[in-house]
């Protein structure tokens, strides 16, 4: 059972999770979002997980998500305060990389304010020179989507997580987002289509026969290829934001 208390801090939304925070709760957690959002405009939505004992992989794709659609409407998104299994979990897979997270809540009042992009591109921090940054925090989300798409596919759990066509929507932008971003490198630009066609081939082609052995293996295989490569991206994500 999850409990979610909410808080207004300055120009920040606090919600506090107490329990277990996993598919179970998604609708309880979702609609107090909502809620929060609509009653009070936050410029920053602060997720405190000091009170919560577990978390699964599909409150961790729908951290995921919530984070991109806050992060397009000029709106900060972090985490503080995990600790103990659920902070194994999250370092586990380098979410810091992905979702800002800090200690406290007084840490994460610190962080300045978003600035809107123009005509839906991504968003970029009050600095023009950290492009880099936002490049490499993309490229790390579509990947993470690459990868809760092979998820999706294997484990009807996850499929259930998060509407088909919500997640297809996330997936998406984020593409179109990467294909802006490397407008001038077409190098990269066509690696990156390329890796995205042949996962949605892959995903597809394993829907149509779930039992073929041989297509299981095959995901299962680039599913640990883009893990990789999260982790690289987040190593790299981790040193750029240290300069």
């Amino acid at each position: 059972m999850l409990q979610v208390s909410t808080k207004v801090e300055q120009n920040a939304v606090v919600l506090e999770l107490s329990g277990r925070f996993d598919f179970h709760v998604m609708e309880q957690f979702l609609s107090t979002l909502e809620h929060a959002e609509s009653t009070h405009l936050p410029g920053h939505v602060i997720l405190d997980l000091s009170q919560v004992s577990f978390i699964d992989s599909m409150a961790i794709g729908r951290l995921v998500t919530t984070y991109q659609r806050l992060h397009e409407a000029a709106i900060r998104f972090t985490l503080v305060g995990q600790h103990g299994e659920v902070d194994t979990t999250l370092k586990g897979i380098d979410f810091e990389g992905i979702v800002p997270t800090v200690s406290t809540v007084k840490d994460a009042l610190a962080f300045p304010p978003l600035q809107p992009s123009q005509k839906g591109a991504p968003m970029t921090e009050l600095d023009p020179d950290l492009s880099h940054i936002t490049m490499t925090e993309t490229m790390l989300r579509f990947y993470v989507f690459l990868g809760q798409y092979i998820d999706r596919c294997l484990d009807a759990e996850h499929r259930r997580s998060l509407p088909e066509q919500e997640f297809q929507q996330h997936l998406g932008t984020t593409h179109d987002q990467v294909v802006e971003l490397l407008a001038t490198n077409r190098v990269v630009k066509d690696k990156a289509e390329v890796e995205f066609q042949q996962v949605t081939a892959m995903c597809q082609k394993y829907l149509k026969d779930p039992v073929n052995a041989d297509q299981s293996r095959v995901l299962h295989k680039e599913r640990e290829i883009l893990r990789v490569k999260m982790l690289t991206l987040s190593d790299l994500l981790a040193v750029f934001r240290s300069v």
